[in-house]
């Protein structure tokens, strides 16, 4: 028997792909997480459990998906506009901006379907705007009321800019004191940039300061899907590779631009970010994240693949693809994607202490419910089973019996009969006939299923042993559409706001919310005032189970979660001064399995058992380590008061032994803060 002291000192390399279990010669695995969901890499090293979202508004329509763009005019001065089908909404100060009551709305030509592929750049309280089938066209901003949406009148504009739909130029972007534009579809590889200092002048000639064209020249096609200034030059993103535009160690001028080829592997339409002197895009397919800088060894760019460590996280290995991205700079560097099935992902980025840590997250709340659908009665064999996973984890089996018509003689069980539409009826009356769950009476052969007191965290899941007699669809989650980032209205930090879809009391709606620090569940209400015991204004979350964590400004507890009611909460006991009232969310971490070196062979395969597991954490509230709860009031406590977040280390007893692999699992469902430093712990080998 031997006995080893793993530590695990930083979770920096963050959520590690599948196809790297038990890959120690990496040198990043010791840093690594086999999951990591709902929390996000501190550059310390920590993990913390990620921000919760303050509800904002709903959007104008529900049935529609908008986009969410940045709008920063001055430190103070800082929007977020709702673009939607033909219109844009404001907000600002973590608030929508209001006219006489009514949400500030200006018109726009730009239909649904055509939102993700606008380019945008700015310069002071004017925002370009470019997308093929609409002349490129100028948002201005006179007062935070007041917003104009106008066509460019350029002098000397060229032919692709008074085209048709489909005619005109694509993208957009400053570069040394010009306006850029470029591909348009009959001139998909051609730039046209302004006069200097003069952005809508197009007038062209041989001048320093005149306006040019220029056509890439490459073997095959390369339509620009974006235009992005760097330090390196005027970067042009196109579908066969990565240009760079320069001045040959000059200003860019009519007779000075230089256009060459940095890399091959191909542009997505996603806007590009800057982020310090380089420059992240996504590659052609929407699943890999690259960052394009100088690099002193080549002497040239390159653009390595920062997905290649966890490239499950942006595809989701079923073809998933990243839709939208946004940067976050303060407090910390995260760059924040949003994923084609709507999942929210994160990667913080230091590149100076090589810190590249991804993590996906699950807004809290549910947009479908869980449905089987019976499309082959006659076949359907004796003990066919119908497993419902509960939000908590926890599982209900339903068994299919022998006997025909509708009543089971088992608990749990349901009868074939002589229709997909009664055997559906039947599957309606056992689920149903369970206190955990709430059918609807069947619309045909498909059986709709919800919990009747659901978790605000989790997910409800419901499969078959028989896929093909019974098909199965689990609950979904909530969907993240869009995210952007502006600067806090104090300052300190960058917000980050998101447009989510949910289904709230059985009705499809889309709300606007944006990542509070200090906020621990999704689409809350915060309050802040006198002592009270009763919360409205929650008409966002009616018919929901939603968590209520209530104390003072710095100290909180968690109360009894409840189902809003008539747009309402309240608590028992006594009042407090400040709390938050949303959908819960659960943070996971799970460590890789350790791995030791133990003379002619290795630990994999030894009965193997943790002794001790110890947790360094820093102001934490809550936690579970290997599903045993961590104690964090003491009998010291005054136990009418809520309990100070706690810095320090946690303890649990782990025994017995296993021949499969130890990973360690931390959890957090409360609406509290977690961050966690480091894991150690004592694990006894069996030789």
């Amino acid at each position: 028997m031997a006995k080893l002291y793993p530590v695990q000192t930083n979770f920096t390399a963050g959520e590690f792909s599948p196809r790297l279990l038990g890959r120690v010669d990496i040198a990043k695995y010791n840093n690594a997480l086999k999951t990591m969901t709902n929390a996000t890499s501190l550059p310390h090293g920590g993990a913390t459990r990620r921000m919760g979202s303050n509800y904002i508004a709903g959007v104008k329509t529900d049935a529609n998906k908008v986009r969410l763009i940045p709008f920063s005019f001055s430190i103070t001065q800082n929007y977020i506009l709702e673009f939607g089908n033909t219109y844009f909404r404001v907000y600002k100060d973590n608030g929508q901006v209001l006219d006489s009551g009514s949400a500030v709305e200006v018109a726009t030509p730009y239909l649904t379907a055509e939102l993700f592929d606008l380019k945008f750049c700015q310069s002071a309280d004017t925002l370009y705007v470019a997308h093929i089938n609409h002349a490129p066209r100028k948002i201005t901003r006179s007062s935070h009321t007041s917003w104009s949406v106008t066509t460019i009148s350029f002098t000397s504009a060229p032919s692709n800019f008074a085209g048709s739909a489909g005619e005109y130029p694509g993208a957009v972007s400053f570069f040394e004191e010009r306006l850029w534009w470029g591909g348009s579809t009959d001139n998909p590889q051609t730039v046209w940039a302004s006069k200097s200092g003069d952005f809508e002048n197009m007038t062209q000639g041989s001048d320093a300061d005149h306006s040019l064209e220029y056509t890439l020249a490459a073997s095959q096609v390369n339509v620009i899907k974006w235009l992005a200034a760097s330090p390196n030059g005027l970067i042009i993103g196109t579908v066969g590779g990565e240009f760079v535009a320069t001045g040959g160690g000059d200003p860019i001028t009519p007779t000075s631009i230089q256009i060459n080829i940095a890399t091959r592997y191909g542009s997505n339409n996603v806007t590009p970010i800057e982020a310090g002197r380089a420059l992240l895009f996504i590659q052609r397919a929407g699943t890999k994240l690259r960052e394009l800088a100088f690099n002193l060894d080549v002497d040239g760019l390159v653009a390595p693949d920062l997905t290649i460590l966890s490239e499950h996280i942006t595809s989701g290995n079923a073809g998933y693809t990243i839709t939208d991205m946004a940067y976050q700079h303060e407090p910390d560097t995260v760059i924040w994607l949003t994923r084609s099935d709507g999942r929210l992902l994160s990667v913080t980025y230091e590149r100076d202490q090589n810190v590249i840590s991804w993590a996906s997250h699950i807004i809290g709340g549910h947009y479908t419910d869980a449905t089987v659908t019976v499309t082959d009665y006659a076949n359907i064999a004796v003990g066919t089973t119908i497993t419902v996973t509960k939000s908590d984890g926890t599982t209900v089996v339903f068994t299919s019996e022998a006997i025909s018509g509708s009543a089971p003689s088992e608990t749990n069980g349901w009868r074939p009969n002589e229709s997909n539409d009664t055997t559906a009826d039947n599957i309606y009356t056992a689920i149903n006939a369970h206190a955990d769950f709430t059918v609807a009476n069947p619309s045909a052969n498909v059986v709709t299923i919800k919990e009747t007191s659901p978790s605000s965290y989790g997910l409800l899941s419901v499969t078959s042993s028989d896929s093909t007699r019974l098909a199965c669809v689990s609950q979904g989650i909530a969907q993240v559409e869009s995210v952007a980032t502006i600067p806090s209205v104090d300052g300190t930090r960058d917000d980050v706001w998101v447009s989510v879809l949910r289904t709230i009391n059985g009705s499809t709606k889309r709300f606007v919310e944006w990542l509070n620090k200090d906020v621990f569940c999704d689409s809350a209400l915060e309050y802040s005032g006198s002592s009270t015991t009763s919360f409205s204004g929650l008409g966002h979350l009616e018919g929901e189970t939603v968590q209520i964590v209530g104390g003072d400004a710095t100290d909180k507890a968690v109360y009894v979660e409840q189902k809003v009611s008539s747009g309402a909460v309240s608590i028992s006991g006594s009042g407090v001064t400040h709390a938050y009232i949303g959908m819960g969310y659960k943070t996971t971490l799970e460590t890789l399995s350790p791995e030791f070196e133990l003379g002619p062979g290795n630990s994999v395969g030894l009965a193997k058992a943790w002794n001790r597991i110890i947790v360094r954490v820093y102001e934490t509230l809550g936690m579970t380590i290997n599903s045993e709860e961590v104690i964090f009031r003491v009998t010291s406590d005054d136990l009418g008061t809520p309990v100070s977040k706690f810095t320090g280390t946690k303890e649990i007893v782990s025994l017995g032994y296993s021949t499969d692999d130890l990973e360690i699992l931390i959890t957090q469902s409360q609406g509290l803060p977690m961050t966690v430093l480091n894991i150690t712990g004592e694990l006894v080998l069996h030789e």
